[in-house]
């Protein structure tokens, strides 16, 4: 299991800590951060592992005109599957009350390896509205599951910070723990932006 809780905000860069669970929750083994390049023309994410001392997956937005949210992931070092994460706009239901989203994960060869869909879990309760996912093989096998804290999991102070997400990679030799990772950070760093250009 894993932990992921978004930390800092800057004008410049947002941060998404990781915890291996297994070892500690207040350890951090890694963390997830974004930069804006060309003035916002490009966004790319960088995964740093703490143990590893350096940057070892790096994702981009690429440039272009689609319909929905697409990325670009690739292992630092050159070594790997590079996986493209692509948003099925056309899955989107006409009303949406839980926000549902659904990506294909696709390796270079354009074969897809797993899809992604993204909720609101319990969208009509008070204060427990949280968002949750899941991995699953083409074939409908599940490969991993994301959760995030509902509103008030940590009390009152839970109004001013960002609640952690959990993520549980069933199948790692299919997807990397990272790729796994990334869906659920993006999310809040995604989040961070949209409240930083309304502001």
């Amino acid at each position: 299991m894993t932990q992921m809780q978004s930390v800092f905000t800057t004008i410049f860069w947002n941060q998404v800590d990781v915890y291996d669970e297994a070892v500690s929750n207040t350890t951090v083994i890694g963390y997830w951060t974004d930069v804006d390049l060309l003035f916002r023309l490009f966004t790319q994410y960088v995964y740093f592992d703490s143990s590893r001392g350096g940057a070892v997956l790096e994702a981009w937005q690429p440039w272009g005109f689609y319909m929905g949210k697409r990325f670009h992931l690739w292992r630092c070092a050159g070594a790997g599957v590079e996986y493209f994460v692509e948003e099925d706009w056309w899955a989107r239901p006409r009303f949406n009350w839980d926000a549902s989203t659904k990506f294909n994960i696709k390796k270079s060869t354009g074969e897809i390896v797993a899809t992604s869909q993204h909720k609101i879990s319990n969208v009509w309760s008070f204060g427990q509205a949280a968002w949750e996912g899941t991995i699953e093989s083409p074939s409908g096998d599940l490969i991993a599951g994301m959760k995030q804290d509902p509103p008030w999991s940590s009390g009152f102070m839970s109004l001013w910070t960002w609640r952690k997400w959990y993520t549980k990679n069933l199948m790692p030799d299919l997807l990397p723990n990272e790729v796994v990772s990334f869906l659920a950070a993006v999310y809040d760093i995604d989040n961070k932006r949209e409240m930083q250009k309304n502001t």
